[in-house]
């Protein structure tokens, strides 16, 4: 991104409440936080069936950008 600074970048960050505490997602982070701007954060959930049985899974995103 330094190297051509007019091109432009969408980050979409698909992940789990657990991935936020893990170090490679905080360097990842802390890399592109003076680059980018933040769109969107969001914690959701999907339902969905398996075997009969509905069940919940929770996620996390987060939409950068340098635009």
């Amino acid at each position: 991104m330094k190297k051509y600074p007019l091109n432009k970048y969408i980050f979409f960050i698909q992940h789990s409440e657990i991935d936020k505490k893990l170090n490679s997602y905080k360097v990842f982070k802390q890399i592109l936080k003076p680059l980018t701007k933040k769109v969107k954060s969001e914690d959701s959930c999907f339902t969905y069936l398996l075997n009969y049985k509905e069940r919940t899974l929770d996620f996390s995103y987060d939409i950068w950008t340098n635009i």
